[in-house]
């Protein structure tokens, strides 16, 4: 369809270089999506921490668990769901 409008085909390699030209990758993407997911879901939700970590393609909680502490600067745990109390 590009070369009907005129345009040559993007090389499969297009993408990663406007996400490097941009200061970013596809890894950054995704680890900055799965962290305002792992937020939203930790304080909108009731989901355990290790639900939430099976949604977000984690195989073992625990790497969820330092992901989210990285990122978050305190475990899951210690986030508190909206409308629990204090």
């Amino acid at each position: 369809m590009r070369q009907d409008l005129g345009q040559s085909p993007a090389s499969p390699r297009t993408p990663s270089c406007r996400l490097r030209d941009a200061g970013t990758s596809f890894r950054a993407l995704v680890d900055e999506v799965r962290q305002m997911m792992a937020g939203a879901l930790r304080t909108d939700t009731g989901m355990t921490t290790e639900r939430i970590a099976a949604r977000l393609g984690s195989v073992q909680s625990a790497s969820f668990i330092r992901a989210f502490r990285r990122y978050g600067g305190c475990p899951p745990q210690e986030v508190r769901p909206r409308g629990s109390g204090s």
